[in-house]
């Protein structure tokens, strides 16, 4: 068994993925895939205004809400959420997540690991004229 206790203090930069962020992101690594049944399972702390560029899982992602009030969109459906809620992003999907742009938000996150499963080279739409509205 292993035990890992989230802290944004333990959280840093990840510079591979800063690139693919807006905003001040910080990601917590506790499980890699080899210790977590072929997942790897991340803590994602977001700052006010905070969040991903869009991008898209292979196998799909799923999030955890733990704290805070965020945004999760997909091609054409935009959702706030709150701690305590699950979201499944389904495989393939074109999407983005974070925080709103008035209020941090942090989520867990279980996927597939990200060198194999994440594309960040997509059509960015409309993702920065509708998080303006939210």
């Amino acid at each position: 068994m292993k035990i890992a206790h989230t802290n944004d203090a333990q959280a840093g930069t990840d510079m591979a993925l800063n690139i693919h962020m807006e905003g001040d992101v910080h990601v917590q690594h506790l499980f890699t895939a080899e210790e977590a049944n072929g997942k790897d399972v991340l803590m994602v702390f977001f700052s006010p205004g905070g969040r991903t560029h869009p991008h898209i899982h292979r196998q799909g992602q799923l999030l955890y809400i733990t704290y805070g009030t965020g945004v999760v969109a997909i091609e054409d459906e935009q959702r706030i959420v709150k701690a305590g809620d699950a979201v499944v992003i389904p495989p393939g999907a074109w999407h983005w997540h974070g925080a709103t742009q008035g209020t941090a938000m942090n989520h867990l996150v279980y996927q597939a690991p990200e060198r194999e499963d994440v594309i960040w080279e997509v059509p960015q739409r409309n993702w920065a004229e509708s998080y303006s509205t939210m």
